[in-house]
């Protein structure tokens, strides 16, 4: 089984903020140390998600492979553990804040129609969603992304959202075969 492990841009969990050992020179990563007693979901283990888990919910500026000394815990969207170590990066070169902002444009513009039938002639999520591409591909500024951002409202994208996670295997079996053909 692969296991896949998603950071910050700083290397960072996302969640918890703990640095990793990175690999180095195509070795991998130092382990991470051993926790010892219980582990939780969320809360107490190294935290992973396997090659057949939904991806899109754990996306973040680096993608690197993992590996468990031990056979993890695991449920329907994550694995957890009590020592790990990161393998490699994966699409180190081609994985960027760009790429990732277009890919949650493209998965925003898929569920669109879902909520301009829902609320017709709201046009804040549009907005949003193309000043966001724009802002990927250097042709806005930050401060243009964040009042779009800010015009869109959170109750409007709570329900973009919603309508995003059910399409979520869609990319989930896209990731996949990206990272399948990089192996």
């Amino acid at each position: 089984m692969i296991y896949y492990k998603f950071l910050t841009a700083n290397d960072l969990s996302p969640f918890q903020g703990m640095q990793w050992h990175l690999p180095q020179d195509k070795r991998p990563g130092k382990w991470m140390p051993r926790i010892e007693g219980d582990l939780f979901k969320c809360t107490r283990g190294y935290h992973a998600v396997a090659e057949d888990q939904p991806l899109v919910p754990w996306l973040h500026a680096h993608i690197y492979e993992l590996e468990y000394r031990e056979p993890p815990y695991r449920d329907g969207e994550k694995c957890w553990g009590n020592q790990a170590r990161l393998v490699r990066r994966v699409f180190a070169d081609t994985w960027t804040e760009q790429s990732a902002r277009l890919l949650a444009c493209r998965i925003a513009d898929d569920v669109l129609p879902i909520f301009e039938a829902r609320y017709p002639g709201d046009n804040r999520p549009r907005v949003a969603i193309d000043t966001a591409r724009r802002y990927a591909l250097g042709e806005a500024t930050r401060e243009e992304l964040d009042a779009a951002w800010a015009a869109a409202g959170a109750a409007a994208w709570d329900a973009a959202r919603a309508a995003a996670r059910a399409a979520r295997g869609k990319y989930t079996d896209w990731l996949w075969e990206a990272i399948e053909g990089e192996r």
